[in-house]
């Protein structure tokens, strides 16, 4: 088993006595920590109860201490070593696990096998953080300067992990002296701009979400979709901290692009990291023309609502039951996914996870009953939607958006011709009085939808940015006089790639009561 796995290749030839993979055997020691939820929004903290995440036991079961983790440095410091000298890792399996697999981001990250790879002061970083509820930890290494740290929290989504990396590094490492240049560098910070400059559409680089930074009365503002406008407080220079409503540990870094002192990016630091925003260059009449569709946003609608069955079809059709199969590509993952929805917007969907296609490792449940609804699952705690999370759910759960897709989305255009493989494409930008915009990518041959961009809005910590979710439809076929796609591939910045095809379909199926209800645990923090 893992568990005997870690324990008898890892823990006992470091010496890692002070380490286990339970909370039962945690409870056991005489000094274990509570974990608490903290924020800046909330004042004061709340104990979370403990809770073993068996299912997913690799990705955060291992309870630990300062002195142990100092061993499962040295580890790793030598490149595979146990302090008696036996090697447990070979030096090509070392070297491959923090080599670059995938690029996270352009000039600041990539990810090795279960590792980050970064550069600070031109040194390389190895390091990973990661959070389960009521916990907060950060591992990270330097290798050529033999250096280490862990830091430890009992606390949700501390931002202390990714500022300790800053913290550390720079009392510990006294930074390389670099040649110096013959020409001016761009700096990072940089001498004081106009703060009316800044301002500007900017998109995040990697998930492509749209963030606005706008300039009025004197302020600048960041706005990311669905969630409030966060003022800009100047901290030096071209840095900028978010300011309530935002939580602790956000900042703006504007700076000019290297080599392309003309045109302006900005790195956006998070608790969980810092990512690159690329600002949109503004084009005028002559260089960027207005597009002109060659249809109407009406006769668009009409078509689509026909090359979906029909509008008499589509009314009739009050009830949808599905059963599909999935594959987690970069998971190593299936699933057996059960879907009940009943018109206008109540939804139910169940998951079930397996590992090598026939072990259920852990469960699902996302449901709306049409006005709140929640996340649930057997091995994280249980996500009540609220904010722009709860408007995103409302939209994405409608049965036949087509019949209210004008009540759903006041704003409504064509913005430009594309194409999906090798079929062209209308794109229909559906914008929601609340909620985060969609792209529909319209075939211009059988106005079926080949493609939807979604955005998914931030949790409730609102320590993670929004996410966009890419869907491509194909294999339609037609159950009861209704068109739909049997197989569909999702794209997700944290999922990767998930191909789901349909199985069994069926129309007006009577719904049992209760269907959409919150589960046991949703319901008992629910006010009474």
């Amino acid at each position: 088993s893992y568990e005997t796995l870690i324990r008898s290749r890892l823990f006992q030839p470091l010496g890692m006595t002070n380490s286990d993979l339970s909370v039962k055997a945690m409870r056991k020691s005489t000094d274990f920590s509570t974990g608490y939820l903290a924020n800046s929004v909330s004042p004061g903290s709340q104990p979370v109860p403990l809770r073993d995440i068996e299912a997913v036991a690799p990705a955060g079961a291992i309870n630990s201490s300062g002195r142990d983790m100092a061993q499962w440095l040295r580890f790793l410091l030598s490149g595979g070593v146990a302090p008696d000298g036996r090697r447990l890792l070979s030096k090509a399996g070392f070297a491959e696990m923090v080599k670059p697999q995938m690029e996270i981001s352009p000039n600041t990250a990539d990810y090795g096998l279960g590792w980050f790879l970064r550069k600070w002061q031109g040194l390389k970083v190895i390091e990973h953080g990661g959070n389960i509820d009521g916990f907060n930890a950060e591992v990270a290494l330097m290798p050529e300067k033999r250096l280490g740290f862990v830091l430890l929290t009992n606390v949700t989504a501390s931002p202390l992990t990714q500022q300790s990396l800053e913290v550390v590094w720079s009392h510990l490492v006294d930074a390389p002296e670099t040649p110096k240049p013959t020409t001016p560098p761009v700096a990072d910070v940089g001498p004081v701009v106009d703060a009316k400059e800044e301002a500007g559409d900017y998109t995040l680089v990697g998930p492509g979400v749209k963030l606005k930074v706008a300039f009025a009365e004197n302020k600048l503002t960041l706005t990311v979709p669905g969630q409030p406008p966060y003022p800009l407080e100047r901290l030096s220079g071209r840095r900028y901290k978010l300011a309530a409503p935002a939580p602790e540990g956000f900042f703006v870094t504007f700076r000019a692009v290297k080599d392309k002192p003309a045109e302006t990016e900005a790195s956006l630091e998070q608790p969980n990291g810092t990512f690159l925003l690329k600002k949109e260059r503004s084009g005028t009449p002559e260089t960027t023309p207005a597009f002109v569709s060659p249809i109407t946003v009406e006769d668009l609608l009409s078509k689509m609502v026909t090359a979906a069955g029909g509008e008499a079809v589509l009314r009739r059709h009050r009830t949808f039951a599905a059963k599909s199969r999935a594959t987690l590509e970069n998971q190593g993952l299936t699933a057996e996914v059960e879907t009940i929805a009943e018109y206008p917007n109540r939804r139910e969907q169940k998951t079930k996870l397996l590992a090598l296609g026939t072990k259920v490792i852990g469960t699902v449940r996302d449901h709306f009953d049409g006005m709140s609804g929640a996340f649930e699952s057997d091995f994280t705690p249980s996500s009540e939607y609220s904010g722009p999370a709860l408007a995103d759910t409302a939209l994405q759960s409608y049965l036949q958006p087509l019949l209210d897709v004008r009540k759903l989305f006041p704003g409504l255009r064509i913005t430009r011709k594309s194409t999906v493989g090798d079929e062209e494409v209308l794109v229909l930008e559906k914008r929601p009085a609340l909620g985060s915009p969609i792209l529909e990518y319209v075939s211009t041959r059988s106005y079926r939808v080949l493609r939807r961009d979604l955005t998914t809005g931030p949790d409730q910590s609102r320590m993670s940015p929004p996410q966009t979710r890419t869907e491509v439809y194909s294999d339609f076929r037609t159950v009861d006089g209704e068109t739909l796609p049997f197989r569909t591939v999702t794209k997700t910045a944290s999922i990767g790639t998930q191909v789901e095809t349909l199985m069994t379909v069926a129309f007006n199926v009577p719904v049992p009561p209760g269907t959409f209800a919150p589960g046991k645990e949703t319901a008992k923090r629910a006010p009474k």
